[in-house]
This record gives structure tokens, C-alpha cells and sequence, in this order.
């Protein structure tokens, strides 16, 4: 175990933490000018100032970004394609940084992604949030365009998971079979977990059990310590999201640590429109982005 840690609505800003603390929960933190050194894999940024926070020395596997600034933050090139946050503030450095006489060209090629998403970031109108997903916004916008997806290979040009599920997207565009099992609709609300024992319990937006503290290392206490009580043993689950709901059973506690899934922050496979669950997991549909961003009021809305 690691040493997990909690910080609400405190400044950080202008240190260099060096830590060791796995699934930790940062709500409210001001983080402007921090370097983050170490193992921050799973933890939930809620509501959090990033600016120019560099985060390049840091682990972030299935880590959670919602509602924070991160304008002109220092991103982790392994960074995965379901960390929507960072991505958006990819785009936006990436078009910055393109030649004043390309740079509004590059803008307009992208007005009609730009148009599809909710999210200002850092001013400008330049996200990749959870209104869009990959399989909707990025086949809608950059089917029978090549400009457009040329513009976007350059912008994740540095990233290999954005470059891999880039290419994925771009490869399965008016192929029938490969776009039927694009994303479509609302996302769920629900999400089912099984155990091998027959434990069972249900990740419900709409019936969340009372918390601890608002993160998802909260919430997965609460489902397990629910299946514990519907079988002996102990029982073990790992939330990567909450809004749409996306989680699965783990046979040890750290399982979630080396069974990795891809798009959340290592050099694996990309999927589309799915996780890459174990053997025998039900498939949730959506690969995870189209939830709606809401208030930070609730848990539902923070996750």
C-alpha cells in the first residue's frame, strides 16, 4: 500500500511534492506552478487549479481529471486517450504552438469538433471533453476530411496513445462493421460487477451509497465492502469512472495496477468502444466519455 493521501481546498502552488500515494484525492487544490514527482496512479483531481503544473515525472495511470484548469500544464507523454482533460489541453498547446500563419488555418479546421463539445479550456474553445467521445465526435467531424485528421496527427504527434487511437478511428471510418460498434446514444447509468462467487453488486448514478468522501477510492470501498457482505470472503473492484459508470471485479486489491486497461495511461492495445475487461466481465457499452460535466454539488456530479 502506498500512502494515500486527502487535500481539500488548500494551495500547493510553486512546490515540488515528491510522493508515493496511489488512489489520493485532491478536490479544490491549487496546484499552480507544482511539480508532482512519483506514483499518483488513480487519483482523482477534483475541481483543482493545474496551471503550469508539471506533471511530467509523475505516474498517472488511471488517474481522473474533472472540472480543473490545466492551462499550460506539463502532460505526461504516456498519457491515455480517456484522460479528457489533459487531452483538451493538449490540443490547445499543440495549436498555440503552430506558426502564427497556420495557426488560425488549423482553428477553422477544427471548427465543427469544436462546435460538438461543452467545454471552454483555458479560454479558448479548443476541448476534447466528456460530451464528446471519440467514436461519435471524431467519426462526425473528421469522416471525408482529410485536412482535418492530418491536423490532428500533428497535434498528438508527441503521444503515442493519442496517435494509436487516432489511427484506430481514422482506420475504421466507412468500414460498416468496425463503425457499427462505434458509441451511440445516452451513456449508462448503470453499471452491473460480478464476482466468480455469485457476489453482484450494482454501481448505480441514481442510488450511489452514503460516502465516506466524494472519490472513487470511497465508492469502490463501498462495493466491496457490499459483496462482502452477500459472500464470505473478501471481494475486490476497481472504479475508473463514474459518470458514464465503468468499473470491474479484480482478484487482489492492486490487480487494477498490472491488468491494465487500455486508454487510461500505458503503452497497450487501443480499443474501440470498450474496455479491455477480463474474461467473462459483461461489456459495458461507450468507452467512457460521454458523460455529461455537472456540478461538483454531488459525487455523481464530481465523477
Amino acid at each position: 500500500m502506498t500512502n494515500r493521501i486527502v487535500r481539500r481546498n488548500v494551495d500547493l502552488s510553486g512546490q515540488t511534492l515528491t510522493v508515493d500515494a496511489r488512489e489520493s484525492l485532491l478536490r479544490n487544490v491549487n496546484l499552480t506552478d507544482t511539480t508532482i514527482i512519483g506514483d499518483i496512479r488513480g487519483t482523482d483531481f477534483l475541481n483543482c487549479d493545474l496551471t503550469r503544473c508539471d506533471l511530467s515525472q509523475a505516474q498517472t495511470y488511471g488517474s481522473m481529471w474533472r472540472g480543473c484548469i490545466m492551462r499550460d500544464a506539463v502532460i505526461p507523454l504516456d498519457i491515455g486517450w480517456r484522460h479528457h482533460e489533459p487531452v483538451a489541453e493538449i490540443i490547445r498547446q499543440r495549436v498555440a504552438q503552430a506558426p502564427v500563419a497556420q495557426r488560425q488555418k488549423v482553428r477553422d479546421l477544427l471548427v465543427d469538433f469544436m462546435a460538438k463539445t461543452d467545454r471552454n479550456v483555458g479560454g479558448e474553445n479548443l476541448p476534447l471533453y466528456v460530451a464528446g467521445s471519440w467514436d461519435t465526435t471524431g467519426a462526425e467531424t473528421m469522416r471525408g476530411k482529410p485536412l482535418v485528421i492530418s491536423a490532428f496527427q500533428k497535434i498528438f504527434a508527441p503521444y503515442s496513445q493519442l496517435t494509436a487511437r487516432l489511427a484506430l478511428l481514422v482506420l475504421s471510418l466507412g468500414n460498416k462493421e468496425r463503425e457499427a460498434g462505434f458509441y451511440k446514444g445516452e451513456a449508462p447509468t448503470k453499471k452491473r460487477i460480478y464476482w466468480d462467487d455469485g457476489a453482484a453488486v450494482d454501481l448505480d448514478l441514481d442510488n450511489l451509497p452514503s460516502l465516506a468522501e466524494m472519490s472513487r477510492y470511497a465508492l469502490r470501498q463501498a462495493l466491496q465492502a457490499e459483496a462482502d457482505t452477500q459472500r464470505p470472503g473478501a471481494h475486490y473492484c476497481f472504479v475508473y469512472g463514474v459518470t458514464p459508470p465503468v468499473a470491474r471485479r479484480i482478484t487482489t486489491e492492486d490487480e487494477w495496477l498490472t491488468n491494465l486497461v487500455s486508454g487510461l495511461g500505458y503503452e497497450g492495445p487501443v480499443g474501440i468502444g470498450r474496455l479491455d475487461m477480463k474474461a467473462g466481465d459483461p461489456v459495458p457499452r461507450g468507452e467512457g466519455s460521454r458523460g455529461r460535466h455537472l456540478t461538483s454539488h454531488t459525487l455523481r456530479a464530481s465523477l
